[in-house]
């Protein structure tokens, strides 16, 4: 599959490591923090007062779960926008497509084999691989998190962990044979690391999606409030490459990450 990005590590220091992302004639400077959206908005700010806001993050975080019903695919496309930045007026920016939106709780038992659940303000709505890439034909991400089926950090069988990962990693797979019989050239997949807290299930997972086509990562299912994420952090991107970006979710405080940061350098 077509990676359209560059990652380039300026410098390593033990297991932390500051690097540029290009994309899009930009270039991003890493670690960094994307501006989070809900329903392709920021919340209480309007776009003229975003405006007037200095240094904003340079990636918008954009999320399946509250814009697949507003706007949806199909306003979009009768509105002839060239993706859902430009009809959110939001084309100044890199974007970033999440499934699920990271604010909200993690719900069980309503993913499936073949597709995963989102809630939207009018109920469940189920989303297959196809669904998916409808989405991000019409969307136009410039990255895009795989289908997952993700679970919560804490409280979860060996079984139901298993099923998680390899779940995840048929969508990947999945996703990306049809990317390549389809018009999402200009679209960077990431594929996404599972395994709740169980160490082993993490470090498989990072090590298969790392053997994928993908142009980068997301580390779901970590919570600072259901484990002791910095340990299974450390051990799961030990098996991911230092040529391909990181993304990771709703993982705690500022102050939380940023001790986190100290004692890793």
């Amino acid at each position: 599959m077509e990676i359209n990005m560059d990652f380039t590590v300026r410098k390593k220091l033990r297991k932390c490591r500051r690097g540029v992302l290009k994309l899009e004639n930009r270039q991003i400077q890493t670690p960094g923090c994307s501006l989070y959206t809900r329903g392709g908005a920021v919340p209480h700010l309007t776009r003229d007062l975003l405006h007037t806001v200095a240094d904003l993050p340079a990636i918008v975080h954009l999320t399946l779960e509250s814009t697949v019903d507003q706007p949806g695919a199909e306003t979009i496309t009768k509105c002839s926008c060239n993706g859902i930045t430009e009809f959110l007026g939001l084309e100044e920016y890199v974007s970033y497509l999440s499934i699920k939106d990271p604010f909200q709780d993690i719900r069980e038992g309503y993913n499936e084999e073949k597709c995963v659940s989102v809630w939207t303000p009018g109920g469940r709505k189920k989303v297959d691989v196809n669904l998916f890439l409808t989405f991000l034909q019409t969307f136009k991400p410039n990255i895009a998190e795989c289908l997952c089926d993700t679970i919560p950090a804490s409280k979860q069988t060996d079984k139901r962990i298993r099923k998680s990962v390899d779940r995840t990693l048929k969508f990947l797979d999945k996703c990306i044979e049809e990317m390549e019989s389809k018009s999402l050239s200009s679209c960077n997949l990431f594929g996404v690391i599972e395994g709740s807290n169980s160490e082993k299930e993490r470090i498989r997972s990072a090590s298969e999606t790392s053997k994928r086509s993908v142009a980068g990562f997301v580390l779901e299912g970590f919570s600072s409030s259901e484990c002791e994420w910095n340990h299974l952090l450390q051990r799961t991107v030990e098996k991911l490459p230092d040529n391909k970006p990181r993304l990771i979710h709703g993982l705690g405080s500022p102050g939380e990450l940023m001790n986190q940061f100290q004692k890793q350098s």
